[in-house]
């Protein structure tokens, strides 16, 4: 039985960020205003991102790998600062580490998306190169 690598990023991008949402949501409590769902967003991002780098085709079995490798990690440790800051802090200092911690988050993911894109296309662009030869040799007398 081979695992699929997609579906366990997914399920890894879906623990994140129900996990990181849930730390925030239990550490702000009741008044929900909109800087709430500003950051809400903030924290929701890199999981965007990472769930968007698994959607690009054709994606191949080692980029699937290290975006489910990334989000395996970006799960751990974000959840571990979350309870840490969630358990020990409750000023000012805790509400910064929500949102500091989604800005390496973001710019994690982001690098990730970027090369990850920038293989699929070189794939892309070999697949159809090889289209465009065999079309013309097929044309030729």
């Amino acid at each position: 039985m081979q695992l699929d690598d997609r579906r366990i990023g997914f399920v890894f991008i879906g623990l994140g960020g129900i996990a990181n949402l849930g730390f925030f949501v239990t550490y702000v409590g009741k008044p929900w205003g909109l800087f709430f769902f500003v950051v809400a967003a903030w924290i929701l991002a890199p999981w965007f991102i990472l769930a968007a780098t698994l959607r690009l085709r054709p994606l191949g079995p080692k980029a699937a790998a290290l975006v489910t490798i990334v989000s395996g990690i970006l799960l751990l440790a974000t959840s571990a600062v979350f309870i840490g800051a969630w358990g020990s802090l409750r000023d000012a200092q805790g509400g910064v580490i929500f949102v500091g911690v989604p800005f390496f988050g973001i710019a994690i993911t982001t690098v990730v998306f970027f090369l990850v894109w920038s293989a699929v296309r070189s794939k892309r662009n070999r697949l159809a190169h090889a289209e465009l030869n065999r079309a013309t040799q097929s044309r030729a007398p």
